[in-house]
């Protein structure tokens, strides 16, 4: 991979009420982390595999470092899974959040790749733990979740020279 290129990652948080109209939206640049910097390399290198990816939210808010490994406080049934797409120079990841999913305050997330399954079905709150964090954003406003409300958190991530 070459040394000059970068990598940028940004997360849109956006809020729904009940009636899908947008009540408001959050556009974040995040930390990719320096696992997953290694792992980009070896993808450019052989080329991409799609892993099991997740987003985990967590409650903890200390500013992400490129060398964090985990999230600071993982809320583990936070995990849920999304659609990856690739095209040209970017990965998309989206996951929607339900009313009905994972309330509660969130200050931090990351995405988990490489994620090993446990059995036959990938069970993303337990399974997460079993892949690495490839990024890690704080959340500035803090999002919180509730019943009266759905997310849905898109992330791009774009490589340049």
């Amino acid at each position: 991979m070459n040394s000059n290129m970068s990598i940028k990652g940004v997360w849109t948080i956006t809020e729904y009420d009940l009636n899908d109209n947008i009540v408001s939206e959050n556009v974040i640049n995040n930390i990719i982390t320096d696992t997953a910097k290694t792992k980009l390399a070896e993808w450019f290198a052989n080329g991409f595999v799609k892993n099991e990816w997740c987003i985990v939210l967590g409650t903890n808010d200390n500013t992400p470092l490129a060398s964090d490994i985990a999230l600071n406080t993982p809320v583990s049934i936070t995990a849920n899974t999304g659609t990856l797409t690739v095209a040209n120079n970017k990965l998309t990841y989206k996951v929607v959040y339900d009313s009905n999913d994972t309330n509660g305050v969130y200050y931090e997330a990351g995405i988990y790749d490489g994620i090993i399954p446990t059995g036959d079905t990938f069970i993303p709150i337990t399974d997460y733990t079993n892949g690495y964090l490839f990024n890690h954003v704080l959340f500035d406003p803090l999002t919180i979740k509730s019943e009266l409300n759905k997310l849905t958190i898109t992330v791009d991530i774009t490589f340049g020279a």
